[in-house]
């Protein structure tokens, strides 16, 4: 069936509706999958080359309107109407598209170090009409590297191997085409996952019989959903079989347990799911940066504004004085318009100094230290002995500032409040309520009567504690049992169940074989002990209704890998109580039931998904009889139960008391089916598996044919600790003014029990519980809770919980009216809510409140939700890394949510709004006075300042105050900041509007200051030079430039609250360099000499350093007096009581010791 074209177009892509070109792979056909113009299996993820990075890098950086503004800038200044040399405004623009480049140059060299080693790595091939691969007959592999394979490729990967393209896999080492595939590259998990050959390849091993394999594979285009996989292999003899992602083998994944598997390329190098899934977390851009791109527009606009004044005023002095306007040079006798319209060109180039260039690359810098110090910080780390593996990950600099400004938080549950290591709690059998955590072999005592002989001392001995299951491992099977009962032949699971009678009712104790009497069980409302039959029937359903894998360690124990931690609880916890899955070999299934073996072929497995909420699994036994076996949320079951079900009402009250426990719960069900409806059922099933249009609808229309008419086996009830200070946690961030919004698909009753144990919920709030039917229901209770609550009340008082289909009425209608609401409640928590009910929650408060949004999670269902918010927060954990992969910042406990808040986001924002600001403000005040000197000057262009200092003053002279504030700056030890969280919302204003005025109204006033004093003290009868001489235009710039770059710099000093030697020694060495840079340039050598020799130099530095400093210094020293703000006061309180950040190693937030 080789042959055709490489895509054809069909009407949709295995997963219904829409138009989608379907891949075709031959099986040992190199020549037709020659003609497919696939790409090969060579990848790049660098950006640039030796040739295209120069143009391409210059392009990307030429993006922000900085760079473009700085370069008209330079364009200008090569025109003869500039006022400056050309050296004067391209060196800065070269220096900062030079450290930019480099940066990217660097990253980029890793990229292709990467590249190289991945493309290099050598596998072995099998390509039918390779001339080193011998024939179909006589085959033989060969070794090609990784960046030669393409589709229809046969590779054989040994164990240990990473896979270099997405397989199909052919044949295997072990039986039944099984491989054991480890995917911690894609998805961070580290269980074993089981991958399979198609059924009809089942029993291939070697390279002949692959060689020999002939057809076609018809398979979906490449997406990057890693575990969605849908197409056809079509055999040369006519057979056709269903592909899943259990036959697709990934790149970047592992083979373990697996001495070798075989398997066809379909999708190489950028086609490979893998290299789909390396894209960048979403853009996102902080309010910060919002506010930066406002103040650099309005700075523009001031700059426009400078420049045209100076241009009229330039033409108005050439009409004025057109007879001695010698000044201006060659243009002296042109027109006033053309003389004002070439003076605005020039002022163009003197007034870009308004936008300090160096302010870009600072902000980067300091950007990248401020993540260097959220990586290195100890208390941040789960181990602080071992911080580069259980510290925190700062994954997108660009937000660090916005930590500082969060107002809503949106917390998953399981697996970022708790431990997501689950344990069996409670097991709820035929009406009967046990507990596992008093009686970890509860069950067993039930199966005692009439177990086999020697199950009771195996059961005493589980009782007593010594055949507990350890987390990820299961008690030894009682060997003697096992040799004594171990079946001559496979039992079936009728001659199984009869092995178990009921005890006589009348007795509510159990004897022994041993002689022993056992009490039965906590008693249920039915107030009978299930029949021993029902309990064997329930732990069996455990047993076989999963995807664990169980792998027999050399003590005799058995491993369970599980992709959901509840499985293996469930599994541990049923071989804790005599039923213990022994192995699952293909499609057969081996369980031990008080040490008699049970073999089952699985027919199908029904898996489960994020909308099915369900798994089932149709299992035949030796017999050739089918049973379906069931469990899943207790609301999507229920629906699915035969009528009158009579243990619906007790098990239905156990999972209620569960849930107030805070218990996840499931239900457990089975149903006996019909040998020939279940075969005809399953033909339907496989044909809808192999359908190249509509398959997913089809496949789910079978699932819910079969999964009804259900008999209620029991419940389960799996304990998930909440993880270490999480209500301390929850408790300080309510205090700091956040709200915090849980979002769990849980039930009710255990969301509501979370919230109280998590200390989300006060004992005493008001807690409104919003669940309707309709949305006519849905307005009433709103208004009603709005009418009861009023508008005064503190939000601090109430709480709301509320589930998913309310959360479907309310985004459908009642957005803004739940909005009211909830803004009402301190903390709200959405339950039974779906993955993309999260995101919408989360984009509802984000755009219709403008609120500051964080999304924290730990799992793919996650995934939107962190992409949603403003920023995004994965928890390392245990349901892999795909959180973490779409997150900004990365942590390991939740309990360091707080500190990344209120200590690394808070101290960045402050770092960054000062470094913003002050860089503004010092531009200002020292660009304002060239402005002012046009009146002096007629409006002629004339510069001021000596050209070096207009070169260097944002590189070097005033270039080190910025960095000091943005990296070190601190207001608060750290450990005052996570005692106190109503700091954090205390210190919120730090860069709006009105900042921004106060700190460029004061550069105007300095600028004026300064210039006005130093005009008085050069020009007129003021003697500057020792001989009595008065001094021009190069003494008055460098005087002004002098006594400016000290006022910048003690500004810098006044406003540091955090004194080392080290900003004394920046603002020294500062100093130095202005003072003494005239020393390296003879032409201004004797100008500097001039000046510092001058007493009006010494005069007018002081009086204009308090005349500057002094009202900022006033309005300082009254605002920490009579009207403080929380961190100046709880700094003095400190201070008082000798604390400092010396004194203080950190502090992290513990349980307090009555949760110990």
């Amino acid at each position: 069936m080789a042959g055709g074209s490489g895509q054809e177009t069909e009407a949709g892509d295995g997963s219904g509706g829409g138009m989608a070109p379907n891949y075709h792979v031959s099986l040992n056909d190199a020549e037709a999958n020659a003609g497919r113009e696939y790409p090969s299996n060579f990848i790049r993820t660098a950006l640039y080359t030796i040739i295209t990075f120069l143009p391409l890098n210059l392009f990307t950086q030429f993006q922000r309107f900085s760079n473009i503004y700085f370069l008209l800038t330079a364009i200008v200044s090569l025109t003869p109407v500039s006022p400056l040399s050309p050296v004067t405004t391209i060196s800065p623009l070269v220096f900062v598209l030079t450290t930019t480049a480099i940066k990217d140059a660097y990253e980029d060299y890793q990229r292709h170090k990467a590249d190289r080693a991945a493309n290099a790595a050598e596998y072995e091939v099998y390509r039918n009409g390779h001339e080193a691969c011998g024939s179909a007959a006589t085959p033989r592999l060969t070794t090609l590297q990784s960046a030669d394979l393409v589709v229809g490729d046969v590779l054989k990967i040994h164990k240990g191997q990473l896979f270099p393209a997405d397989l199909v896999a052919l044949a295997s080492s072990e039986d039944h085409g099984l491989a054991y595939v480890e995917t911690a590259n894609l998805d961070g998990e580290t269980n074993l996952k089981r991958r399979f050959t198609p059924p009809a390849c089942a029993e291939l091993r070697t390279l002949e019989h692959v060689a020999a394999v002939a057809g076609e594979i018809v398979c979906e285009p490449p997406t990057v959903k890693l575990y969605k996989f849908e197409g056809t292999a079509a055999y040369a003899d006519g057979l056709r079989e269903p592909l899943t992602h259990a036959n697709l083998l990934l790149r970047g994944s592992k083979l373990r347990n697996t001495e070798y598997v075989f398997g066809v390329v379909v999708y190489a190098g950028v086609d490979t799911k893998l290299f789909k899934n390396l894209k960048m977390v979403p853009a996102k851009v902080s309010r910060v940066q919002h506010r930066l791109n406002k103040v650099v527009l309005g700075i523009f606009l001031l700059n426009v504004v400078m420049l045209l004044s100076a241009g009229l005023m330039s033409g108005i002095m050439q009409s004025e004085h057109t007879a001695t306007a010698d000044y201006f040079g060659s243009i002296a006798h042109e027109s006033a318009a053309e003389v004002g319209a070439l003076h605005c060109i020039s002022y163009f180039v003197l007034f870009t100094y308004l936008i300090p260039i160096s302010l870009f690359v600072s902000v980067e810098i300091v950007r990248v230290g401020q993540q260097l110090f959220m990586n290195w910080d100890a208390d941040m780390a789960a181990d602080p002995d071992n911080v580069a593996e259980t510290g925190m990950l700062c994954r997108n600099s660009n937000m660090n500032e916005e930590l500082g400004e969060i107002d809503h938080i949106f917390a998953d549950k399981t697996g970022t409040l708790t431990c997501n290591v689950m344990e069996l709690a409670q097991w709820s059998v035929a009406g009967t309520l046990y507990d596992q955590r008093d009686d970890p072999a509860c069950l067993a005592g039930a199966m005692i009567g009439a177990a086999p002989p020697g199950y009771a001392a195996a059961s005493a001995a589980r009782k007593n504690g010594s055949g507990k299951a350890e987390h990820g491992k299961v008690a030894k099977v009682p060997q003697a049992a096992a040799s004594q009962h171990k079946a001559a032949g496979p039992p079936s699971a009728d001659i199984s169940l009869s092995r178990f009678e009921a005890p006589s009712s009348s007795s509510s104790e159990t004897t022994s074989s041993s002689g022993e009497t056992v009490e039965s069980e906590q008693q249920s409302e039915v107030g009978e002990s299930p029949h021993p039959r029902d309990v064997v029937q329930y732990l069996r359903a455990i047993a076989l209704c999963h995807t664990v894998v169980p792998e027999l360690l050399d003590d005799g124990t058995r491993n369970y890998e599980a992709e959901s931690p509840d499985e293996a609880a469930l599994v541990d916890a049923a071989a804790a109580n005599g039923v213990v899955l022994l192995s699952t070999a293909g499609n057969g299934i081996t369980i031990s039931v008080c040490g008699v073996e049970e073999n089952y072929q699985v027919a199908a497995v029904l898996e489960f998904t994020s909308d099915r909420k369900r798994m089932s699994v149709i299992v035949q036994d030796a017999a050739g009889e089918y049973m379906l076996y069931i469990k899943g949320a207790d609301n999507l079951i229920m629906d699915r139960l035969r009528p009158d079900e009579p243990l619906l009402a007790p098990t239905q009250s156990h999972l209620e008391a569960a849930a107030r426990e805070g218990l996840r719960t499931l239900l457990v069900a089975q149903r006996t089916l019909d040998r020939a409806e279940t075969e005809a059922w399953l033909a339907a099933y496989r044909e809808a598996q192999t359908l190249a249009v509509g398959r997913a609808e089809a496949v789910a229309a079978a699932c819910e044919a079969i999964e009804v008419e259900l008999e209620l086996l029991g419940a389960t009830a799996v304990e998930d600790k909440l993880q270490v200070a999480v209500p301390e946690t929850l408790e300080f961030l309510l205090r700091a003014g956040v709200y915090v919004w849980v979002l769990t698909g849980d039930k009710r009753e255990t969301a509501e029990n979370i919230g109280y144990s998590s200390r989300l919920l006060a004992p005493e709030v008001d807690l409104i519980r919003l669940l309707a039917d309709t949305p006519a229901e849905l307005e009433e209770l709103i208004a009603f809770h709005e009418a009861r609550i009023g508008d005064d009340a503190a939000a601090s008082d109430h709480a709301l919980i509320t589930d998913g289909h309310t959360l479907a009425l309310v985004l459908e209608s009642a957005g803004p009216r739940f909005l009211d609401l909830a803004q009402r409640c301190g903390a709200v928590i959405c339950c039974r809510v779906t993955p993309l009910q999260k995101a919408q929650v989360v984009a509802l408060v984000k755009d219709n409140l403008g609120r500051n949004t964080l999304a924290i999670g730990d799992g793919a269902n996650d995934v939107s939700m962190i992409q949603t918010a403003h920023v995004g927060v994965g928890v390392v954990g245990k349901e892999g890394n795909q959180a973490v992969r779409a997150s900004d910042f990365a942590i390991h406990q939740f309990r360091f949510l707080a500190p990344l808040l209120v200590v690394h986001g808070k101290r960045s924002l402050i770092r960054l709004a000062l470094l913003i600001q002050y860089s503004f403000y010092k531009n200002v005040a020292f660009i304002f006075p060239q402005w002012l000197f046009g009146f002096y000057s007629l409006w002629s262009a004339q510069i001021v300042y000596d050209e070096i200092i207009l070169t260097f003053f944002n590189m070097a002279f005033a270039a080190l105050p910025p960095l000091y504030f943005g990296l070190w700056e601190r207001r608060v030890p750290k450990t005052l900041l996570l005692a106190h969280p109503q700091l954090y919302k205390a210190q919120r204003d730090l860069f709006n509007l009105r900042s921004v005025f106060t700190w460029l109204g004061a550069g105007l006033y300095h600028g004026i200051v300064a210039y006005f004093t130093v005009f008085h003290a050069t020009v007129g009868d003021g003697a500057v030079y020792a001989n009595g001489q008065v001094g021009g235009i190069w003494v008055q710039g460098y005087f002004l430039s002098t006594i400016l770059i000290v006022v910048v710099l003690l500004k810098a000093a006044l406003h540091t609250s955090h004194w080392t030697s080290l900003p004394f020694y920046l603002v020294i060495s500062a100093l130095y360099l202005e003072i003494s840079y005239g020393t390296f340039n003879e032409s201004v050598l004797g100008t500097m000499s001039a000046t510092l020799a001058s007493p009006s130099f010494w005069w007018a530095l002081p009086i204009v350093t308090t005349l500057c400093l002094l009202p900022d210094f006033l309005v300082r020293y009254a605002a920490h007096t009579f009207a403080p703000e929380p961190w100046v006061i709880v700094r003095e309180q400190a201070r008082l009581a000798g604390i400092s950040e010396k004194t203080t190693t950190g502090r992290r937030l513990e349980p307090h010791s009555r949760h110990t």
